[in-house]
């Protein structure tokens, strides 16, 4: 089902028919009593998902912007550093994390985090290849390395979240959806086919 909007407002209607003809029918199964609170609960339900999805979209929105700016940064220092460790792969930048003879970044989040991480330390150890004019320095790994981090994070937590209350809703919703069949039962029984 798509369509919550239509969905809760039928429900809404529902609610509005109970309220109204519950009592003059005798309905005793499926009252205003026992209906509202599982229509409220799967409407808020609804509600707190979608908050959810949206947290994770910016949460997503977020990431890419940190890697977009982590991947800049690395592609400009591994650019740099080509003066003083050559244009070609050798032992010297397999502590910067480029490994297995190539000069290629890394493709995921994980990888970026974890060069970051490595250049902090590389400067760290050999100041004399920083360009504090160009931010080529420990300290702006450092400060491209914790956002990245946390915006890594963060669409973990988002994701397992909206997981969650994407379950809640489905299980809200399924209670909903019995009570208006038990609902559509009961009045069948007590109201003649012909009913207006």
């Amino acid at each position: 089902m798509n369509d919550y909007e239509t969905y809760f407002k039928n429900g809404q209607k529902i609610l509005r028919g109970l309220t109204s003809l519950g009592v003059t029918l005798g309905l005793r199964y499926v009252t205003k009593a026992i209906y509202e609170p599982v229509f409220l609960d799967a409407k808020d339900k609804t509600a707190v998902f979608a908050q959810a999805r949206q947290a994770k979209t910016d949460a997503y929105i977020a990431l890419r912007e940190q890697r977009g700016a982590a991947s800049e940064y690395l592609r400009d220092v591994r650019n740099h550093l080509t003066g003083p460790l050559g244009d070609t792969w050798s032992a010297q930048w397999a502590p910067l994390g480029f490994i297995n003879g190539t000069l290629q970044l890394p493709r995921t989040d994980a990888g970026r985090c974890q060069m970051l991480a490595k250049v902090q330390a590389y400067f760290g150890d050999h100041p004399e290849h920083e360009n504090a004019a160009e931010e080529y320095t420990a300290a702006q790994a450092e400060a491209l390395c914790g956002p990245m981090t946390a915006a890594f994070n963060a669409v973990d937590d988002c994701k397992f979240d909206a997981r969650t209350k994407r379950d809640a809703r489905a299980a809200a919703i399924k209670l909903l959806d019995k009570k208006i069949s038990s609902l559509r039962k009961e009045l069948e029984n007590v109201l003649d086919p012909a009913d207006p």
